[in-house]
C-alpha cells in the first residue's frame, strides 16, 4: 500500500503538485495542509482539485503526518523555517521536497536544505523542485518540466516516481545551492523586466535583461560553491525567461506597480521578501557583482529615477561582456 503524501500550503501551487501527484499515482491519497486555524474553503480550490476524491483538505498537520511521511513544501519562502521545524517537533524523518522559492532568514544557516541538514544531522531527504512552473498551467495539465536536486539518488528516484506524468516531467541534478540561488535570482529579474515594461523601454532591453542576468547568476552560482551550468537549466534561465516575459509573474506585476505608482498586490512577492533578507548579506557574500540585487533595490527606493537607472545598467552591461 502506498503512502499518503502531503502538501503544506493551499496555494495555486500547491493544489498543483497535489494534482501532479494524482495524475502521476491515480490511487495516490494526497492531503493538501493549510495554515492552522484557518479552514481550507471550496471557494480557494481549483475545480480540476476539488473534484478528485483522493485529495483532501485539513489545517492540522499532526492529523495526517507519520514518522516517514512525504512532505511537499508548497508555503511562501517566509514560512519555511516554520516549517522544516513543526516537521522536526513531530518527528518527521520521511522525503521533503522543497518548492518554495527562497532563501532563510537566520543567522546561521542561508539555505533551507542546510538549515534541514542542520536540524535532522542523520537524514538525507531533502530535495529542490525548482523551473518554469505555472500553477495555472500545470493545473491544466500543459506541458511542463523542472529541475529535481537532491544529494541523494533515492529521494531523486522517489520523487520522479510520485511526480511524472505525460506531461510533467523533471530532470535531476545534485547542484542545492546553485538550484537554491536560482530560486531567488529569476524573481530579482521578474521585478526588473516588470519596471522595464512599464518603463516602455521594449522587448529589445527584456532580451538584453534576461541574457545579461543569466550570466549574472553563473558567476554568483559559482562564487557560492555551486555548479556554472545550473544557471543555463531549466531551473535558471528556463525560469528566468518565464518570470522575465509572462505577466503572470507577481514579481513582475509588483515591478510593473513600482513605475505606474499603482497600487501593488496585497501579498509581498517573493523577490521583495527575499530582497530584505538579502540586505544583511549582500555584503557578506563573496561575489561583488550582485548588480541586479543593487539596481532592483534602487528602481524600488527611487521609482521615478527607474528608467534612468535601468537604462544607466543595460549600457553598463557592453563594457561587462566585453
Amino acid at each position: 500500500m502506498r503512502q499518503s503524501i502531503i502538501v503544506i500550503g493551499p496555494g495555486a501551487w500547491g493544489q498543483a503538485l497535489a494534482i501532479t501527484c494524482h495524475r502521476a499515482n491515480p490511487r495516490q491519497s494526497i492531503h493538501i495542509i493549510g495554515k492552522k486555524g484557518q479552514d481550507v474553503t471550496g471557494e480557494q480550490i481549483a475545480p480540476e482539485v476539488n473534484s478528485i476524491q483522493q485529495i483532501s483538505y485539513s489545517n492540522v498537520l499532526s492529523s495526517v503526518l507519520k514518522v516517514h511521511t512525504p512532505v511537499i513544501i508548497a508555503t511562501p519562502s517566509h514560512a519555511i523555517t516554520d516549517t522544516l521545524t513543526a516537521l522536526k517537533n513531530l518527528n518527521h524523518c520521511g522525503h521533503i521536497l522543497c518548492t518554495a522559492k527562497g532563501l532563510i532568514d537566520n543567522d546561521d544557516v542561508f539555505y533551507p536544505h542546510e538549515l534541514y541538514n542542520k536540524m535532522n544531522p542523520k537524514t538525507r531527504s531533502f530535495s529542490y523542485l525548482y523551473g518554469p512552473t505555472l500553477a495555472d498551467e500545470v493545473l491544466e495539465n500543459l506541458p511542463t518540466q523542472a529541475l529535481l536536486a537532491s544529494t541523494s539518488k533515492k529521494s531523486q528516484d522517489f520523487w520522479q516516481n510520485e511526480l511524472h506524468s505525460d506531461h510533467f516531467q523533471t530532470l535531476v541534478s545534485q547542484d542545492m545551492r546553485g538550484l537554491a540561488w536560482c530560486s531567488v535570482f529569476k524573481n530579482i529579474v521578474a521585478i526588473l523586466s516588470g519596471c522595464m515594461k512599464a518603463c516602455n523601454l521594449g522587448y529589445n532591453a527584456q532580451a538584453l535583461l534576461v541574457t545579461h542576468a543569466t550570466r549574472e547568476l553563473k558567476s554568483l552560482i559559482k562564487d557560492n560553491q555551486g555548479c556554472e551550468k545550473t544557471a543555463y537549466s531549466l531551473a535558471g534561465l528556463g525560469d528566468i525567461v518565464l518570470s522575465a516575459t509572462s505577466g503572470q509573474s507577481r514579481n513582475f506585476k509588483y515591478g510593473h506597480s513600482i513605475v505606474k505608482q499603482t497600487v501593488p498586490p496585497k501579498k509581498l512577492p517573493e523577490g521583495i521578501l527575499n530582497l530584505k533578507r538579502l540586505q544583511k548579506r549582500i555584503h557578506a557574500l563573496k561575489s561583488k557583482k550582485l548588480t541586479l540585487f543593487t539596481l532592483a533595490q534602487d528602481c524600488i527606493t527611487q521609482p521615478k529615477q527607474c528608467r534612468a537607472l535601468l537604462i544607466q545598467w543595460l549600457k553598463g552591461q557592453v563594457s561587462a561582456a566585453i
